[in-house]
């Protein structure tokens, strides 16, 4: 399990980084396809750091010894 916090952590500037750089592209730029591929990615980073976030801290989704079910 720790293994998996180190992930997050080590993965959470990317995640905000990529977050930032949606929120660019949907202010600065004029190309609608651009904007709708950036709040698709938005919405899809957000989902993944929500459900890993939510597996590694949730202790009902770990069994006895710490590991992720």
């Amino acid at each position: 399990m720790t293994n998996m916090k180190n992930i997050l952590v080590a993965l959470i500037p990317i995640y905000l980084y990529f977050f930032i750089q949606g929120f660019y592209v949907v202010i600065y730029k004029e190309n609608p396809i651009a904007r709708i591929l950036a709040v698709i990615s938005m919405l899809i980073f957000t989902i993944l750091i929500t459900l890993f976030v939510s597996t590694v801290f949730d202790p009902s989704k770990q069994n006895k010894n710490g590991k992720i079910k």
